[in-house]
């Protein structure tokens, strides 16, 4: 490596990590100046002598901006350089010269503003405040002719430090190291011809001069396989144009030539008058030919070692079309420097790894709208942009935009904690082989090579080729279809949704069915009581079935007991007959209360889990408040029968999906003793060691009946010290219909249903099931009482009215599921980042303060609303306060579960929903208690104890995680929960 400059001393601080950048592009410096506010030693080497002003606009959109932000004075320092588009926006113009639309300019942001400019001077700026303003050295003249890199550390020839952070550029002779080849640069089979030059000529011609002499201007012209981008900046005295057009020659030592007007007029030919006008204008020294480089995306970016890590264009380069490849440089960049941070000097590796796992499938995403962005506008439809001319505009998606790279970070990084650190099976330790989502991101849990492994097919929430593969019948095709497990997420939630209506539909019409089954409103009360009774009994069964047996089965059982139910509703004439079916209903009910997550479980990783989780409730929430308003109407107009009717419809129909479309997700993983779960980490506690506990899962595509079968080549297997070699062939389509796949447990079913009894034992469990017990059982009580309530003076309201009661919880509920998860995830981030990154369960549980502040307003609220006669809309808003408390309630117990319990979670799940047994047991007498007591008095006392019990929280929040470590340490009670 030459130099001019005198490389920077070895560290002085031996704790610090020290961070040797190469390129003082965009990537490096913003790797560095990231590294720096993280507390990092960082060294930049730049092979050119000295910086050149070079280059035409460039766009850093707000994702970039918002990171700009946080550097201090650097969006002032911008800002006076970038174009204003605020009043003008982008004007399109077809090539012969039509304007098509004018797209408006994004609302201006402080805090995460669109920076559009100068390359070279945006460049310019960042390079200043990094030597300047933070000290950081950069050597000039430093041209890096090889890399090393070792288990301890890695360099660049003489220079040495802890990690090096390849970022300069898609010929980096870190590429080669990092993917153990030479790579092959291709031509995008296209090239711009730019130029940037000063505004004397254009404005004085009135053919041009508009373009500058009322400020900045955008303007684009779309043709047959080419643009052209127009821009004025700095108040209309700089010119910048850039025209793509067809270049499929090889890419050899450079890609940079100098322009020739001529070859820019013979593009043009036939285009509106007023772009070659402007090109006439342009200095032909300032015009550049310039190839335009595309590569698909790297398959890793991180080197064997884990020392070195490829950023920006060396890992990823990105056509001008996506006006994001600076943008994505920069997330780069503090992606890499809080996993640093975050991870310590000994966790170097993993913190290079985890980079790469958060940021490769959004950079992936983000470089395939270069291409769909130039293919829009070179195969433009004219007719159908003249219909919509949004359709021509220039994509803002929010995906991309809104995307803050700092939070997302930290966030993944608690998930990566909550996912590797624990006695979690699903654990994978460092030493094995990762299995790879797509090109380099490690997955959690590992997928298997079986080809019949639930986790082997990729997701997508587009249904499209799925219904497109099943209308045409080559359903061989949709089984092995990336959308086949969404599918069965939208069946399972969808019947969630029928089931979450189910028990409280009735509700509105306890008068009118009593009347017409000749029996009293209590009766009628202490039905739906019953159903809930039989929700808990078959939780008690259904789970052990499931885990032994598999979930396909007791998801059929529990559809066809569902339909069943429903068409004996539809025929019933007398009471005896009417609570048998509610019997039967409830048990068809249990299932879908614990093995829906579980499911979800199955089929997603962990990083997929979250959003599914909530797809899925979304639809229980909304089934549960929106049946009573659509049955209400259904009893009032057709008879309590026919909402039993719609029931049944839906159903048979979706059981029949079912069958048909939802092949077994059990998946059996045989531990390899060959690794230890010690092995696991976590970046985010740097110097935190795995808990230990059972053995890392490695995947193998059997269920117990085949290990069974033979014991001794199963043996042999798990005594080799590597993954199983998988032979199996692919299960056909018809093959998957099996009800019945092999047991997937060595567990007994008994001792499968006596474990969530014992969880009990644990304190964290007991206040989940109390707290969420109260919360959803006297919530559910309204729906018991309001048929009476409203159907009596003052109210008199009729069965469709009363129904329509059911908006305000609908729409509290789904505002406050919409609000509660990202929320929580907020506080956590901040929490965890005061508690010096260590992330604690108890985080989740500080919205127990809203839904507590919520609950007690409703409760308290509604008995006095009632108590007093006020207008109905008191009790209306109430009661809907009660339900948006127990979305509250909801996303802090189960959040708190699944994360303080992952290896118990299918049990701890079945243990807080036993709370069916507490829900029949108030829900059977509130009816008799309502008429001998008064509404006052029942919901006072119903939020006394909804007060009580939420306080529990806050020995929980003090004492949680000293009662975790200590029931851990019970050796008795670890085996007890091990299925051998």
């Amino acid at each position: 490596m030459g130099s001019t400059t005198k490389p920077s001393p070895p560290l002085s601080d031996k704790s610090r990590i020290h961070v040797v950048i190469v390129g003082a592009g965009f990537a490096g410096l913003g790797t560095a100046i990231e590294c720096h506010r993280q507390g990092l030693s960082v060294a930049v080497y730049e092979r050119f002598p000295e910086l050149k002003p070079l280059g035409d606009i460039l766009s850093f959109g707000s994702n970039g901006g918002r990171i700009f932000a946080r550097w201090g004075p650097v969006v002032d320092r911008m800002l006076p350089v970038s174009i204003n588009l605020q009043d003008y926006g982008f004007r399109i113009h077809k090539y012969t010269g039509e304007h098509v639309h004018t797209q408006d300019s994004m609302p201006f942001n402080r805090q995460a503003p669109t920076i559009n400019g100068h390359r070279g001077e945006l460049h310019q700026i960042l390079f200043n405040y990094a030597r300047d303003d933070l000290k950081i050295p950069i050597h000039l003249g430093c041209e890096v002719t090889g890399y090393f890199e070792s288990t301890t550390g890695a360099g660049i020839q003489l220079i040495y430090g802890d990690v090096v952070i390849g970022s300069d550029g898609v010929r980096s002779q870190a590429r080669a190291l990092v993917l153990g080849r030479e790579t092959k640069l291709e031509s995008s089979g296209y090239a711009i011809f730019r130029a940037w030059f000063s505004n004397e000529d254009i404005l004085a011609d009135p053919l041009t001069r508009h373009l500058c002499e009322n400020g900045d201007t955008f303007n684009g012209w779309i043709g047959p396989d080419v643009h052209l981008l127009v821009s004025s900046l700095k108040g209309g005295k700089d010119v910048c144009w850039v025209l793509t057009h067809k270049d499929t020659s090889a890419i050899s030592d450079r890609w940079s030539f100098p322009g020739k007007l001529a070859d820019v007029y013979k593009v043009l030919e036939g285009w509106d008058p007023i772009c070659k006008r402007i090109v006439s204008k342009t200095p032909e020294s300032s015009l550049v030919d310039w190839k335009l480089i595309w590569q698909d995306p790297l398959p890793t970016w991180v080197s064997k070692q884990g020392r070195i890590a490829l950023a920006g264009d060396s890992a990823h380069a990105f056509l001008p079309t996506s006006a994001q490849g600076a943008t994505q440089a920069l997330e780069d960049g503090v992606t890499i420097a809080i996993c640093l941070s975050r991870a310590g000097k000994s966790r170097i590796p993993d913190a290079l790894r985890a980079f790469e796992t958060i940021r490769y499938e959004r950079v992936r995403k983000v470089q395939e709208t270069g291409k769909t962005t130039r293919d829009k506008w070179h195969n433009a439809r004219w007719d159908n942009v003249k219909r919509d001319p949004k359709a021509i505009e220039l994509p803002r998606e929010d995906w991309i935009l809104n995307h803050d790279a700092e939070e997302y970070a930290n966030k993944m990084l608690i998930l990566s904690h909550q996912a590797l650190v624990g006695n979690n099976s699903d654990t994978a330790p460092s030493s094995a082989k990762a299995h790879h989502e797509r090109h380099g991101i490690v997955l959690v849990p590992q997928p298997s090579d079986s080809p019949n492994d639930p986790l082997n097919v990729m997701a997508t929430m587009v249904m499209d080729n799925s219904l497109h593969l099943i209308l045409e019948l080559d359903i061989n095709a949709w089984a092995s279809s990336y959308r086949r497990k969404d599918f069965i997420l939208l069946n399972v939630s969808l019947l969630s949704a029928i089931v979450g209506a189910y028990g409280p539909m009735l509700g509105p019409g306890f008068v009118e069915i009593s009347e017409e089954l000749d029996v009293s409103v209590n009766e009628i009360s202490q039905a739906t009581s019953y159903l809930v009774l039989a929700i808990g009994i078959a939780l008690l069964f259904s789970n052990p079935l499931a885990k032994c047996y598999g979930k396909r089965p007791v998801y059929l059982v529990s559809g066809i007991l569902l339909f069943a139910s429903s068409i004996g509703g539809a025929l019933t004439h007398n009471y005896g007959s009417f609570l048998a079916c509610r019997l039967i209903g409830g048990l068809g009910m249990g299932p879908f209360e614990v093995l829906v997550q579980c499911t979800i479980g199955d089929m997603y990783f962990v990083h997929e889990r979250a959003s599914r989780i909530a797809f899925w409730n979304l639809f229980l929430v909304s089934g549960i408040s929106a049946g009573p308003i659509v049955s209400a109407y259904i009893i009032q107009y057709s008879g309590y029968r026919w909402a039993f009717g719609v029931c049944a419809i839906f159903y048979g129909v979706l059981t029949l999906a079912l069958f048909f479309l939802a092949p077994e997700t059990s998946y059996i993983r045989v531990p390899n003793t060959s690794h230890s779960s010690t092995e696991a980490s976590s970046i985010d506690q740097p110097d935190a060691k795995a808990v230990p506990g059972e053995d890392v899962a490695q995947p193998r595509s059997e269920t117990i009946d085949d290990i069974e079968k033979e014991p001794q080549a199963h043996n042999d297997q798990q005594q080799a010290n590597h993954p199983p070699i998988i032979t199996e062939r692919k299960d056909s389509y018809w093959r998957s219909l099996r009800v019945y796949t092999g047991r997937y447990s060595t567990a007994s079913v008994v001792k499968v249903i006596s474990r969530p009894f014992i969880l009990f034992l644990y304190p964290g469990i007991l206040w989940a099931f109390l707290t969420w017990g109260t919360t959803i059982t006297f919530t559910i009580a309204f729906s018991y009482v309001n048929g009476v309530i409203f159907n009596e003076p003052p109210y008199n309201f009729t069965t469709s009215q009363i129904g329509l009661i059911n908006i305000s919880p609908l729409v509290l509920s789904v505002v406050s599921e919409i609000i509660s998860g990202p929320l929580c995830d907020k506080i956590c981030l901040y929490l965890t980042k005061r508690n010096n990154g260590y992330y604690e369960p108890e985080f989740r549980l500080v919205l127990m303060v809203v839904g507590f502040v919520l609950g007690v307003a409703g409760f308290y609220g509604f008995g006095a609303t009632v108590h007093y006669k006020t207008h109905w809309t008191g009790p209306v808003i109430t009661y809907g306060l009660v339900n948006a408390s127990l979305a509250f309630c909801s996303t802090c117990v189960f959040g708190y579960i699944i994360d303080a319990y992952t290896a118990l979670g299918e049990e701890a799940f079945v243990a807080v929903n036993s709370r069916n047994f507490l829900s029949f047991g108030i829900l059977y007498v509130i009816n008799e208690w309502l008429e001998e007591d008064g509404t006052l008095k029942v919901f006072v006392v119903l939020g006394s104890l909804f007060i009580f019990t939420s306080l529990l929280t806050i020995p929980i929040w003090i004492f949680g995680r000293r009662c975790r470590g200590r029931i851990d340490k019970i050796v008795w009670l670890k085996n007890y929960m091990r299925d051998s």
